[in-house]
């Protein structure tokens, strides 16, 4: 079945409960298992069984008792009509990332008065629904998320998460490091080259220093090579273009800061990369 055809009407309840459980772990609240905390972007995600019996133990009038037979069932059914999706996040893959409908569902489902609203992160000004672009997925609000928990070790401040009122593109978001205005955006994989090149060409325009994490090392090389190539980008890397499987991440990122640094080289849309793996490990370092 295609995604325009999925029917939010014909979701059971036990469904729906799973795809709630999926949508409070997708808008940052924080989670309890086993006496350990886990959060998008600052742990490695739980199974989904215990997403889902964390959510069963926590809203009034569900049963703990019921995975098994009931909500492994509506799992399942939701993965294999094409609700939920496979994505790597840290390392793990998990199978149940909100497809493009599951998002949407969620976001005119979610509201401020179910239990878990009042842990969605003070980082967000929360009215109900989900939190971020709604045309972007799982791995890209775990880059974001990963931003918000890992980037007051690198000095930044202020965060302003998803700016403006969505009516003309932003970056991700908006921080302050040791007085200078950061424009901090992650870019994931996906078919649109072009949509690289717009995102450079809008960094460029506002008057910010630009931070991008990369999905991984490839993409980071592959919109390095881009951004240099194109004619109508004002990007000039040292050692770019190049074949985006010969340079590692830190070659790029000391490539990117000698440009930066070089009044010859007008770089006015990147001053800054990394990647959401490189940047996950780091946060776990800080936190040793």
């Amino acid at each position: 079945m295609s995604l325009h055809e999925l029917d939010p009407s014909a979701l059971s309840e036990p469904q729906r409960t799973v795809l709630r459980a999926i949508g409070w772990w997708y808008n940052g609240v924080q989670v309890s298992w086993n006496n350990t905390a886990y959060r998008l972007g600052e742990t490695i995600p739980l199974d989904i069984e215990n997403l889902v019996r964390i959510r069963l133990g926590n809203v009034e009038g569900l049963e703990l008792d019921a995975w098994e037979d009931t909500y492994r069932p509506a799992y399942e059914w939701l993965y294999t009509d094409g609700w939920l999706q496979p994505v790597m996040l840290f390392r793990k893959r998990i199978n149940w990332a909100p497809s493009r409908a599951a998002r949407q569902f969620l976001d005119d489902d979610l509201s401020v008065d179910d239990p878990w609203a009042k842990y969605v992160p003070d980082a967000y000004d929360y009215s109900g629904g989900l939190v971020g672009d709604l045309n972007e997925g799982m791995k890209h609000r775990c880059g974001v998320e990963l931003v918000r928990s890992a980037f007051p070790a690198k000095r930044f401040s202020g965060f302003e998460m998803y700016p403006g009122d969505g009516s003309e593109p932003q970056l991700d978001i908006h921080a302050v490091r040791q007085g200078t205005a950061w424009g901090i955006e992650i870019l994931c994989d996906h078919n649109n080259r072009d949509a690289y090149r717009r995102k450079y060409q809008q960094a460029a325009q506002t008057n910010r220093c630009i931070y991008y994490v990369f999905q991984n090392r490839r993409l980071a090389n592959e919109c390095l090579n881009l951004w240099t190539e194109a004619d109508d980008v004002q990007c000039d890397i040292v050692n770019y273009p190049l074949n985006p499987e010969q340079r590692s991440m830190q070659d790029a990122y000391e490539y990117v800061r000698r440009s930066v640094e070089s009044a010859d080289r007008p770089t006015p849309g990147i001053h800054q990369i990394n990647t959401i793996l490189r940047l996950y490990d780091q946060l776990l370092d800080d936190g040793e």
